[in-house]
């Protein structure tokens, strides 16, 4: 009962905060949902703004796990097993749906029609205290019935289904909504389907709350929800391949206003308060035809840009202009760019063209991925890479890749030790965990440290000597030291006596330079900034400086620098 209050406080709690839109704080952080309800785009506005904070700017893998199938949703973050861990949940078009641990590690997963599968979503639907995760498939073609699952989060065993048979487009692509529409204290299951209907089910059962009027497609969008007129009930929006979108009362369905907005719906509305009025908004992206339009709660026009119709990504909110409102970002996918608009009037503000003609394919989010207190805009190019963008500028921060990406990115701290990871799905059935490289080692020791170790005869911890190991790893990768063949050799430089020999003391600092590296005390990708005295900008750039002037130039002052470069360095300066 404890737990089941919790997610009703929390239910109500989100669809009256950040998705309650006259209440959206000048920062537009959105509120954090929770251990009990998982949203697809994190919040019931769809927004994409996701709740936690990262570190990374320069990613590596953590993990990747394989399903063997195609991944085509995006993870969903959860703890289903009520572990107090969180559990990494995908479906693949095998119909598969997996969850996997924080760790990598395959705990479950359960199998239906193999077809295109829907964005699973989680929420206590039954009043046990316990997550069950929606899943189901949807199809424009399949020979058989198609069905949307719930079922127990801690091991998918089923707790009920409901079949969808109208026509050949039929069962469920789009992720589901949660609220309780019949009053009973549980949360119920609002979804739109291929059948061309908007449904509302009974969570603990699956019977049928309510059931749309026919719209005039198949519904494949994700829904927002929200008390976007400011009545005091919560409002659905259905939006359906034709372009036709309705607004639902989400307790009877039904509908408010509905109105026609162009052709090929492509990417899932969101909502927000985009003129501060008080009142939602709702912004979507057409992919045929009718471009970009963003509807006052009733249904008439606020801003529409029909310039453009390549949108299969949904767009994300965040504040650019400075003016306090959310502004809008989205993805031209057949032109490869990513675009945003002033949020109140449709200005565009900046857009910028992915590299090597990448299609913008996913649905964008927006976090603070890197920890500097600004937001940033994460895309996966269907080519391969994740890019993330200064929301401010549209610049190109950092990319990475990662195979052919699928769904969007999920920025979320899945090993709870406060800082955020990046989940994404690719192809070949992979799913990655991306965090932050560690910043590469800069702890060198000083050249009188490294004669020292000539005589060490008994290597200890900290005075390892010099080995064959470092006078070969010298040899391997040293132009000026490539005829070094022992440490004889090594310790012959560290102890000749140049005097005023400047290209003598340079090599002195110089293979001192390379015991750093060699020993791992000096990581050769480590940034350093040593001023006037050179612009590299690495280490291993100014090894390759130093390694120049010594073997190509014969000016004093030149080799003076040269010295001068690996002294500081070895020094422990400029790192």
């Amino acid at each position: 009962m404890k737990r089941l209050l919790a997610a009703m406080t929390i239910s109500i709690l989100l669809f009256a905060g950040f998705v309650g839109v006259s209440s959206i704080p000048s920062d537009l952080s959105p509120m954090a949902i929770g251990d009990d309800l998982a949203l697809y785009r994190y919040d019931a506005n769809r927004t994409g703004r996701a709740p936690f904070v990262g570190d990374i700017d320069e990613p590596q893998v953590r993990w990747v796990f394989n399903t063997s199938a195609n991944v085509i949703s995006a993870p969903l973050v959860a703890d289903v097993n009520g572990d107090d861990r969180y559990e990494v949940i995908v479906a693949a078009d095998n119909g598969g749906l997996y969850v996997i641990d924080e760790n990598g590690v395959f705990l479950y997963s359960t199998y239906f029609a193999p077809e295109y599968p829907m964005m699973p979503a989680a929420a206590d639907i039954d009043g046990d205290g316990k997550l069950e995760i929606m899943a189901g498939q949807g199809s424009h073609s399949f020979g058989g019935s198609l069905e949307i699952h719930a079922l127990n989060g801690e091991d998918l065993s089923p707790l009920w289904s409901y079949t969808s048979t109208s026509g050949s487009e039929h069962g469920f692509f789009a992720s589901p909504m949660f609220h309780d529409s019949n009053d009973d204290g549980i949360l119920d299951v609002l979804v739109g389907s291929m059948d061309d209907y908007f449904y509302a089910f009974n969570g603990p059962n699956g019977s049928e709350i309510w059931k749309s009027p026919k719209g005039l497609h198949y519904i494949r969008t994700t829904s927002p929800m929200d008390d976007i007129d400011n009545d005091g009930d919560q409002e659905i929006v259905g939006f359906d391949n034709a372009a036709q979108m309705r607004l639902y009362d989400a307790d009877t369905g039904t509908i408010e206003w509905e109105t026609k907005l162009g052709y090929g719906v492509g990417s899932s509305p969101l909502i927000a308060d985009f003129d501060g009025d008080g009142y939602g908004e709702i912004a979507s992206f057409m992919v045929v035809t009718g471009g970009i339009s963003v509807l006052n709660h009733d249904g008439s026009v606020l801003w529409n840009d029909t310039s453009r119709s390549d949108f299969y990504s949904t767009p994300t909110i965040a504040q650019i202009d400075g003016d306090g409102l959310p502004d809008l970002i989205g993805g031209d996918f057949n032109n490869h760019t990513i675009l945003a608009y002033r949020g109140v009037d449709g200005t565009p503000l900046w857009q910028t063209v992915l590299p090597n003609n990448v299609r913008a394919q996913s649905s964008l989010v927006t976090a603070d991925v890197d920890g500097d207190g600004e937001i940033e805009v994460l895309a996966l190019g269907k080519d391969g890479d994740i890019f993330s963008l200064d929301v401010k500028t549209g610049i190109i921060e950092w990319t990475f890749s990662v195979g052919k990406p699928f769904g969007q990115p999920t920025v979320w701290d899945i090993d709870q030790d406060g800082v955020a990871e990046i989940v994404l799905s690719a192809a070949g059935g992979l799913v990655y965990v991306l965090e932050q490289a560690p910043q590469p080692d800069f702890l060198p020791r000083s050249m009188g440290y490294w004669k020292h170790q000539c005589k060490v005869t008994e290597p200890k911890e900290e005075h390892p000597g010099i080995t064959d190991e470092f006078a070969q790893g010298i040899a391997d990768n040293s132009l000026v030291f490539a005829d070094v063949q022992s440490v004889d050799d090594v310790c012959d430089v560290l102890r000749s006596n140049p005097k005023s020999n400047m290209t003598g003391k340079a090599l002195i600092q110089l293979m001192a330079l390379w015991l750093n590296v060699v020993a791992g005390y000096v990581d050769t990708s480590a940034g350093i900034d040593l001023g006037n005295l050179t612009s590299a900008s690495t280490v291993g750039d100014a090894i390759a400086e130093i390694e120049d002037i010594i073997l190509h130039s014969a000016d004093k002052a030149e080799l003076e620098r040269a010295k001068s470069i690996a002294d500081a360095l070895n020094n422990g300066m400029g790192g």
